[in-house]
């Protein structure tokens, strides 16, 4: 049924999830438009038959490579716009000549505690 209107209408199956998601007034950061968005995620991700479905995709592990590439990006923007030991620092210094002691407790202070967790795993701690 829903896929016949659809197709009647011209509409995607995405067009109709963007137009479900923006059709909530306010900007796309408020907290409605973030409940739809973890209903999406939910679907996605929460559910084994829609992964495993998902998974079999084409481009599915390509995607979720860049996205987690993406997120990690803006994590790390996050705290080089937001750190005094990041900020401080270019990609000329070496590495060599540089104490982290400084940057661990700023990283703590100032990143999401997701950031904190995936540095950790990443790191093998």
């Amino acid at each position: 049924m829903i896929s016949s209107i659809l197709h009647s209408s011209g509409m995607t199956w995405v067009d109709l999830i963007e137009l479900w998601i923006r059709e909530t007034p306010g900007q796309m950061t408020g907290k409605r438009h973030q409940e739809k968005a973890k209903q999406l995620l939910d679907l996605i991700w929460g559910n084994e038959d829609m992964l495993a479905l998902f998974s079999r995709t084409e481009s599915f592990s390509e995607r979720v490579a860049g996205s987690a590439a993406q997120v990690a990006q803006a994590k790390v923007d996050v705290l080089r716009e937001n750190t005094r030991f990041f900020r401080k620092y270019d990609s000329t210094v070496n590495i060599d000549d540089m104490d982290f002691n400084e940057a661990v407790d700023e990283v703590r202070s100032k990143s999401d505690p997701n950031c904190c967790y995936s540095l950790r795993k990443s790191l093998g701690s």
